[in-house]
């Protein structure tokens, strides 16, 4: 019989943090304590297995491009400090691509 393989990462993708609920989730009566359950879930696994979490895709919902590039709220900024696992791993989505008009992301915080 074989050992328990050992778990080498979380995986998560496309999380779309954002601070308005999309019009199919109105019905929650706070999107802000909505999007941080799952994000307790999984650092709660991440404590248990002690290894990295890798999200592939959109951290954000929407950035909104300026003249400097990417912009978000301060306030989504600190919620995503708060409640993003330590230890995560980003890779850059497509709406990255198509903002910055590139496939090259100098700019672009990877590691969380």
């Amino acid at each position: 019989m074989r050992d328990k393989a050992k778990v080498l990462a979380i995986l998560m993708a496309d999380i779309h943090l954002s601070l308005k609920a999309p019009i199919w989730r109105s019905a929650e009566p706070d999107w802000l304590d909505a999007q941080a359950r799952p994000l307790k879930e999984v650092k709660l696994l991440q404590d248990k297995y002690k290894c990295p979490v890798i999200c592939a895709g959109d951290i954000f919902d929407r950035s909104r491009k300026t003249a400097d590039g990417w912009n978000a709220p301060a306030e989504l900024i600190n919620y995503a400090i708060e409640y993003l696992p330590d230890d995560m791993y980003a890779i850059p989505a497509s709406m990255i691509c198509r903002i910055t008009n590139t496939m090259t992301f100098p700019e672009v915080p990877t590691g969380l």
